[in-house]
């Protein structure tokens, strides 16, 4: 999905590629639609809710002509709403795995790079609520680009500083 994305991204800023884009990829725009009506809300949702609402919104930058159960605005408004709901205020993870943090992170800072061009002001509100979600994630990655392997890939260890070998 992150590989069709970049493409899509590259391709909707290519003048000759913008008006041709739903002949050049109509798979791609079938999964969007699948996206737009059966999104993971429930009541344990979590991270997947979360990259999902950001590949929606960037489907939704690229494929302006969606009927989508949503408006842009609406949808926008949830991304805002889980990000506050599904990490601490220093921008740490409520789920508490590093791996997945990262990849919300990556999924986020990905839609705010889309952002700046389809919808600044949108672009300026995400950049406020990533930004400590950002300075967690320096905290914890280590200067050899590792991290510690804490939550889903910690082996079930309760303690020790097993964890941090990855940073050595």
């Amino acid at each position: 999905l992150k590989v069709w994305l970049r493409i899509l991204s590259a391709a909707s800023h290519h003048p000759t590629l913008q008006d041709r884009i739903e002949l050049l990829f109509p798979q791609v725009l079938a999964h969007g639609t699948y996206l737009e009506h059966f999104t993971s809300f429930g009541p344990d949702t979590r991270n997947h809710l979360l990259t999902e609402l950001c590949a929606r919104l960037h489907f939704r930058y690229i494929f302006e002509g969606l009927s989508p159960p949503l408006s842009l605005t609406e949808l926008e408004s949830r991304l805002l709403t889980q990000i506050e709901k599904q990490f601490w205020n220093d921008g740490s993870p409520g789920e508490g795995s590093i791996n997945y943090h990262l990849f919300v992170v990556e999924s986020i800072y990905e839609l705010y790079l889309h952002a700046l061009s389809r919808r600044p002001d949108f672009a300026v509100t995400l950049h406020e609520a990533m930004s400590p979600l950002v300075r967690f994630t320096m905290a914890v990655v280590c200067d050899n680009g590792h991290w510690p392997t804490i939550g889903d890939t910690d082996g079930g260890m309760g303690s020790g500083l097993f964890c941090f070998q990855e940073c050595t």
